[in-house]
This record gives C-alpha cells, structure tokens and sequence, in this order.
C-alpha cells in the first residue's frame, strides 16, 4: 500500500474524531473526520454509519504498525475538479 492508493473498505467504528476502515486488502485504517469532506462537520454519526461501503485514498502509511490514514474529501474534491473540466470542455 502506498499513498494515493485508492481502495475500498467498509466502516467498523465511529468515534468522535473519526472512522475505523477494514480494508479490502486485510489492512486497517482511520479517516480523520477533518478528511471526510470539505467543510465543518457537526455530527460524524450522521454522515457514516458503520458497515457503510467506502472508497477511500491513502493519504499516509504507517509501514511498521501496518495502518493507514485515509481520506474521502481528496477523492469528493477529485470528482468536483473532473465535473468542473467535463462541463469547460462542453461549453468549449
């Protein structure tokens, strides 16, 4: 695993702070809940939900306790910019 991996996973735990990940590779991980999306979120219980199916991006890697920090805001803001060039290029 490496950052910028895209991989899928499904939410174990939610605490305050964040997400726990199982990843499709056997791995774990967290999202950060200042990685979850853009903007200010009042109650992390309301926007995941445990055993929801997630994409996420491996934003960092510990490689000796084998856990990785992990993101769906890079991904929501990748999908945006995508929009934002599909829409010029029609437009154009």
């Amino acid at each position: 695993m490496k950052i910028g991996d895209k991989l899928k996973g499904v939410i174990t735990g939610i605490k305050p702070y964040g997400a726990f990940v199982s990843l499709e590779n056997g791995t774990t991980g967290l999202i950060h809940i200042s990685e979850i999306k853009t903007g200010y979120i009042d109650n992390i219980y309301n926007t995941l939900k445990v055993d929801q199916d997630v994409l996420v991006q491996v934003v960092d890697f510990d490689e000796f306790t084998q856990k990785a920090s992990l993101s769906l805001r890079t991904l929501e803001e990748e999908k945006i910019k995508f929009l934002i060039a599909t829409v010029s290029q029609i437009v154009d």
